[in-house]
């Protein structure tokens, strides 16, 4: 969902039909996407060695800004978007063009992936990995969330999320281009939500827990990505009903939190703190969208913030090369001041040689 480049500012913010229309850019969304890959990053550098474990800290506060938290801010990004756009989509031309939405998701997705898995390969040429080529093909494939644990390499460990991310969309996109009422759409994301809930009751009693990680399985990991769904769909759905109530300080507060809920709930039911989390980035977003000229989002919009946004899918991408995103102990290049430094340097040449001309590609299968 993006804002339209002529949109001007009002004190009341963006009237929803503005909102819902087919535009280029939302104010505030790149900070988000910097603020969680700096969490990401901040974990995989060792910052959550520093905390005691079980103490109050580790517990209550390490929460709000955890790899995991990171992740999950990028999955209710994602999973608000995503909708957004198929959405319109289904909405202008009564289809969805399935191979002209996976090619997008090609051109978006693929040309970091190839020079990660190729500095890989010269680094197993050099033997400065191991040779698994189960991982390597289940990381190519967007599957390795399903990868036994003994099988996860340093530098594809992170390689999870996007596995997630990818079968949500090949789901998602299937579910939408195939169901002709929009009010059906939240109930496929709340099912899927309440399975995330549910499924994990039986991952606790199987004899696969130990050997896999099954928190990072289709369910329950992709329930922020629902919850982003939800979050579209209430927009589109609730039309200015939602639109007055994010105008009223009680949708920032709820947000709030909602975020910061893992303070009071999250020793007592971690997964259930998480799914309360994810719900607050959603409200989030929707009160960013709709309050695009508000003076939270001006601060947002902040260059380096925009920036680290923009050159975040690369950031996530190539940590694995130079951070501890996996066991860890195999890689070569992991001092911290060497090797953030080096993640920046490829994330930024990434961004302007690759990703960017590629995507200008992308306007061409709309």
């Amino acid at each position: 969902m993006l804002i339209q480049k002529n949109t001007k500012r009002s004190k009341n913010g963006l009237h929803l039909s503005l909102l819902m229309k087919t535009t280029t850019h939302i104010r505030g969304l790149d900070a988000l996407r910097a603020i969680s890959i700096l969490f990401v990053i901040l974990n995989h550098a060792g910052i959550g060695r520093l905390m005691t474990e079980n103490s109050f800290v580790a517990i209550h506060v390490y929460p709000l800004f955890s790899g995991e938290a990171g992740v999950r801010i990028f999955f209710v990004i994602s999973g608000f978007l995503i909708t957004h756009l198929l959405v319109q989509e289904k909405k202008a031309h009564g289809r969805i063009n399935m191979q002209n939405f996976f090619i997008r998701r090609f051109l978006k997705l693929f040309p970091p992936l190839i020079i990660l898995f190729s500095i890989l390969l010269l680094f197993i040429a050099l033997d400065w990995s191991t040779l698994d080529w189960y991982a390597i093909g289940m990381a190519f494939f967007f599957l390795f969330n399903y990868v036994p644990f003994a099988h996860y390499l340093p530098e594809l460990a992170h390689m999870w999320s996007l596995g997630v991310e990818e079968q949500f969309y090949v789901f998602w996109s299937i579910c939408i281009a195939f169901s002709n009422r929009i009010q059906t759409w939240p109930w496929i994301a709340g099912a899927c939500i309440l399975l995330s809930l549910l499924v994990p009751l039986t991952y606790e009693a199987a004899f696969f827990e130990n050997a896999f990680l099954p928190n990072r399985w289709f369910f329950p990991a992709s329930a922020p990505i629902f919850i982003g769904c939800i979050a579209a769909l209430l927009i589109y759905q609730r039309g200015n009903r939602a639109v007055s109530l994010a105008n009223q300080r009680v949708l920032i507060v709820a947000a709030i939190l909602c975020y910061f809920n893992s303070i009071f709930v999250g020793e007592y039911s971690p997964h259930v703190s998480e799914m309360i989390q994810a719900t607050g980035v959603a409200l989030f977003i929707v009160w960013i969208t709709q309050n695009q000229w508000g003076g939270t989002v001006d601060l947002l919009e902040v260059k380096w913030l925009r920036f680290i946004g923009k050159i975040s899918y690369g950031l996530y991408v190539y940590q694995g090369i130079f951070l501890l995103t996996g066991p860890g102990s195999e890689l070569k290049i992991r001092q911290l001041p060497i090797a953030l430094p080096l993640l920046c340097l490829l994330a930024v040449v990434s961004y302007y040689f690759v990703e960017k001309p590629v995507l200008t590609w992308k306007e061409k299968f709309r």
